[in-house]
């Protein structure tokens, strides 16, 4: 599963997640391998370098193509005018409107001195949060003012193992990497180390302000990251190949099919 920022997750802890279901909305056919959402509800599937953007109800659609940087490894869509691709392949960042089409300079690390960019964050259209295996520390860079604004130890150093990290998460007060073997590493916003969750073997999470949550094969779980309590509920059908969770929406992806369900008490 690929890493993702998803906005407005801030109100999954209001959610009874024990006491819940879901309802299916509509589904749709696809043949993509990753799916987002924005805020304003409109749907971003990937394949390989392309981008779609649907509206709800599939009635609009605009497509993004850039074969010759690679496939497509992350999407932010935090900002719908605004849209953050990221392709590791060609260690590149490129910005999208609302209409799919580039409006802002493509930003290359490498092009700064970051080699090695594995994962990437961000919470807004200003800032982004990237980890770079070359010196294993994580950055926050500014994109309006070109410069480095943050920086953290040596990840490994922090962590005491030599595991890679392999997803990074961004609020606007913490950043969130997940180390495997470890747990979830927390850093405030100036990438300095606060404390660990220790949830370990994640490959992925979402975050609120209080409560951690990620999915296994048939289950999503809320941990509280303040009181230590978790939930655990069942997820409305197995066999998922991506999942993106928005308010009170499971965009559940699975072979060549998008289905969408809305949270019920």
């Amino acid at each position: 599963m690929h890493s993702k920022f998803i906005i407005a997750l801030c109100f999954i802890f209001q959610l009874g997640f024990s006491q819940s279901g879901w309802e299916l909305d509509t589904a749709f056919e696809t043949n993509a391998t990753q799916v987002y959402a924005d805020h304003l509800g409109n749907i971003y599937l990937t394949n390989e370098w392309t981008i779609t953007k649907h509206s709800w109800g599939f009635e609009e659609k605009f497509v993004y193509n850039s074969p010759g940087l690679g496939n497509i490894n992350f999407v932010n869509t935090f900002n719908p005018f605004n849209v953050l691709l990221y392709y590791q392949d060609y260690n590149q960042f490129v910005f999208l409107d609302n209409k799919l089409n580039p409006n802002l300079n493509a930003f290359e690390p490498s092009n700064v001195g970051y080699y090695d960019v594995q994962l990437s964050a961000t919470f807004d259209e200003n800032d982004i949060w990237f980890y770079d295996q070359g010196t294993d520390k994580i950055y926050k860079w500014s994109l309006t003012q070109g410069k480095e604004l943050s920086a953290s130890l040596q990840v490994g150093q922090l962590s005491g193992s030599d595991t890679r990290p392999n997803y990074i998460w961004a609020t606007l007060k913490n950043v969130y990497l997940n180390v495997p073997e470890i747990g979830v590493l927390v850093f405030d916003n100036f990438g300095s180390y606060k404390s660990s969750i220790p949830i370990k073997g994640l490959k992925e999470f979402f975050f609120s302000e209080s409560s951690l949550v990620f999915f296994t094969d048939e289950e999503i779980e809320l941990f509280n990251y303040f009181t230590k309590a978790s939930k655990k509920e069942a997820l409305p059908e197995k066999g998922f190949i991506d999942l993106y969770f928005a308010e009170d929406k499971l965009y559940f992806l699975k072979q060549g099919q998008l289905k969408i369900f809305t949270r019920v008490k």
